[in-house]
């Protein structure tokens, strides 16, 4: 399980029905991997996952494919950039005025809704940093292949809104890990257990308990793609839980929030959290629920820092299978959970799962609606997110003027110079702003010496900053 404690939006549902006119020369992932994605007991390995979207971003003028930096383990972090033909040929535009957007001191409010009147909103996709979780990683080919070829009116009006960046997995190392020991004993007794050793081959499961410490090689690419390469306005990563309580948990979370991150940025994830789940609820997905299990409190997980950056963060968490193997969950093993103390309805789970077989293609189908339904709002409100993005941005930089705190003071003088310095190393890494002073200068009845170090919290990630260097009670 990744974590335990820790209005009216009409989502698009963006495959029809009926099948869809798909392109001849676009392979599809039944085809490529040699079975359809979620198939009890298959799993795409990662060089394959690989290739696959090399060659859809070779063959598809919807897609570009990106690296966001080596693992830990030398792989490659792809991330296959998806929009209309028209955006894609205007990518490093749209690029270029995400970071302009991201800091409202570089322009006034009447330049950056000219900017928003022609720029798409960015949502970034992460699949399964938790390698065991691994049904995202299995959902991404035929999400990406979906967006590249159907010609549905519904999913082209949303490519000329939205630029998706999706990372098939944020945990390839781990991936391979998963797959490598799931196909030694497939067919064993030991078919679908986990390995016994760490998934990560540092931190394990803890990889994403990484995202301001950045110990990681993952960590610290995902860090820098996001602040200050990309910056999407909305980042969703999707895990899994235990296989016996809700089948899949859709934003809003539970409380505690952070106080410190700006209203706006609850507002944004119950609208598109209340958009994916209307879109799991059109296509019977039962068993959905929202306001319970996960908070946003603490800052340090893949998608919790992004919240001090004014990215709309997103969480879904489905109900697992044994890695790719199927189970049965009767009726009376389901358990609640924090917020959920059971399966009868409520607005939070108003259609519970009546129990039965669980398979590795259930998650995948889950998951497919629930990214229609944030992409679908995503481009449905598309002004609304980029505006406010800039909004956030210009409120925080305000903030930090009037003070409360004004700034945090680094002396130069520390009992751990190391620890001071890894500090500063840090925020630089998370794009928070530090100062250096040429002059002694005094605060109140203190003097501080020249090269103290001073963070001022008029900046548009100070509520990053200020989470991070203030004391928190929970």
């Amino acid at each position: 399980m990744r974590r335990h404690s820790i209005a009216l939006v009409m989502a698009a549902t963006l495959l029809a029905a009926a099948p869809l006119a798909q392109s001849p020369s676009l392979q599809t992932p039944e085809a490529a991997f040699g079975h359809r994605m979620g198939a009890d007991r298959e799993l795409a390995d990662w060089p394959a996952l690989q290739r696959y979207f090399e060659t859809i971003a070779a063959a598809s003028d919807r897609v570009e494919l990106v690296d966001a930096g080596p693992t830990t383990e030398g792989r490659r972090l792809i991330a296959a950039i998806v929009s209309s033909p028209e955006n894609i040929t205007r990518l490093e535009e749209i690029r270029a005025n995400s970071l302009r957007l991201a800091d409202p001191r570089t322009l006034d409010e009447a330049a950056a809704n000219l900017i928003a009147e022609r720029q798409p909103a960015i949502v970034a996709l992460g699949m399964s940093i938790h390698a065991t979780e691994i049904a995202a990683t299995q959902t991404a080919p035929e999400l990406l292949h979906t967006l590249a070829t159907s010609t549905d009116p519904e999913v082209l009006r949303t490519l000329a809104d939205v630029v998706l960046i999706l990372f098939p997995s944020l945990n390839p190392d781990g991936h391979v890990i998963t797959v490598d020991w799931y196909r030694k004993w497939k067919g064993t007794e030991f078919e679908g257990s986990n390995p016994p050793w760490l998934y990560h081959r540092y931190v394990g499961h803890d990889i994403n308990r990484d995202a301001f410490m950045m110990n990681m090689a993952e960590n610290r690419a995902i860090s820098d793609f996001f602040y200050k390469r990309w910056h999407p306005q909305v980042f969703l990563t999707m895990h899994q839980m235990g296989p016996r309580g809700a089948r899949y948990f859709v934003p809003p979370n539970l409380d505690p929030i952070d106080r410190n991150y700006d209203p706006l940025i609850w507002r944004t994830a119950g609208l598109l959290g209340h958009a994916m789940a209307l879109a799991l609820e059109e296509d019977g997905r039962s068993g959905v629920l929202q306001n319970a299990l996960y908070d946003y409190y603490w800052p340090g997980y893949e998608d919790s820092a992004p919240l001090g950056h004014n990215t709309v963060s997103l969480l879904t968490e489905a109900a697992s299978v044994r890695i790719a193997s199927p189970i049965t969950v009767a009726a009376d093993q389901l358990t609640g959970g924090r917020g959920f103390p059971d399966h009868q309805p409520s607005t939070t789970f108003p259609n519970p799962w009546p129990g039965g077989a669980w398979t590795l293609r259930n998650i995948v189908d889950y998951n497919l609606s629930a990214a229609r339904g944030l992409i679908g709002a995503a481009a449905r409100y598309r002004g609304e997110i980029v505006r406010n993005f800039y909004r956030m941005g210009k409120k925080q930089v305000e903030l930090g003027s009037k003070g409360g705190p004004f700034a945090f003071i680094i002396p130069p003088d520390q009992f751990d110079p190391h620890a001071a310095r890894k500090l500063e190393q840090l925020l630089l890494e998370g794009a928070v702003e530090v100062r250096r002073t040429l002059e002694p200068f005094r605060v109140a009845d203190t003097v501080y010496p020249q090269g103290a170090d001073i963070v001022l919290m008029a900046q548009p990630f100070r509520a990053y900053a200020k989470t991070l260097l203030e004391v928190q009670q929970y």
